[in-house]
């Protein structure tokens, strides 16, 4: 599966013209595609009706103060809900997934005992209450992260081949994303503290309100960042294209609200601000979604 998933990067990045270092600021004219739908195309627990459920978990909240989830393949997806507990259900090879929880912290693995039962078969669905607040550290092999209206206080993510996806209602005081090779798709409404890091593919960063520090590298492929304009008059950009160590754009005037630090050593950069309007279309420029689809299909395999 992981080579597949390799191949049709690969094919999606050539779809993205990538032939050197671009970058361009400005107003953004978005279409008309919402996060949303991209959310339904990964999400993977709709199509799985008839999987075997390996795990039904519920903990009261006062107990957990983090939540700690490592995964060989497959989809996660991260919700809130009106609950007082944390609610785990798990679909897939029961004898791969375990659970406990150890000094408050909720631990969830699912570990293949070899490398030929590797697949996206795995689906957990956790559902949290509303302002959590607290920690989640997620792990991923190869896969799907989906996070949708949740209140954290942090949030550390890795994973290796696939996508990742944060729709508007997520909030947390830290985001730290780590992936390999796929796609990232963050749309927020506010953001504080976040850092986004991938070596292969597409990043889509959407936020309509900046009020600390972004820090985004896409070493190879496509780095798309737009902003609302009227709720953030003074951003300072920080751009660095190439495997030079400097930047090539800086507003020393800017008062420092909110800071954009974005980095591509091979591939295309665009900023821009974009209006109320755009925003609540919360749609993406250029959005390949061919690309999404092939992922899609290859992950349920």
């Amino acid at each position: 599966m992981i080579k597949k998933i390799l191949s049709v990067i690969f094919i999606g990045i050539l779809a993205f013209g990538i032939t050197g270092c671009d970058v361009k600021f400005g107003s953004m004219n978005y279409e008309d595609y919402n996060i949303e739908d991209i959310g339904e195309i990964v999400n993977l627990s709709n199509k799985s009706k008839d999987k075997e459920i390996s795990l039904d978990l519920k903990e009261d909240a006062k107990n957990i103060n983090s939540i700690d989830i490592k995964m060989d393949s497959g989809s996660i997806e991260f919700k809130s809900g009106d609950v007082n507990s944390i609610e785990v259900i798990a679909k897939g090879n029961k004898e791969s997934i375990k659970s406990d929880i150890k000094n408050g912290k909720l631990i969830i693995e699912n570990r293949e005992k070899k490398m030929s039962d590797i697949s996206a078969e795995t689906e957990i669905t956790v559902t949290i209450p509303k302002n959590f607040n607290k920690d989640i550290n997620v792990s991923i092999g190869a896969g799907v992260a989906i996070f949708k209206d949740i209140s954290l206080n942090k949030l550390d993510l890795y994973n290796g081949v696939g996508l990742t996806v944060i729709n508007k209602e997520v909030s947390s005081t830290e985001i730290n994303i780590s992936q390999g090779v796929g796609g990232i798709f963050v749309v927020m409404n506010k953001t504080n503290n976040i850092n986004i890091s991938q070596e292969v593919g597409q990043i889509l960063f959407y936020p309509k309100e900046i009020n600390n520090k972004i820090d985004i590298e896409n070493k190879i492929g496509d780095l798309r960042i737009g902003y609302l304009k009227e709720n953030n008059p003074k951003i300072n950009y920080k751009i660095r294209l190439g495997k030079e160590n400097k930047y090539i754009k800086q507003d020393e005037n800017a008062l420092e609200k909110g800071e954009i630090k974005a980095r591509v050593n091979i591939g295309n950069l665009e900023i821009g601000t974009m209006s109320k309007e755009e925003f609540e279309e919360a749609g993406f420029v250029n959005f390949n979604m061919d690309y999404i689809k092939m992922m899609n299909e290859i992950l349920e395999e």
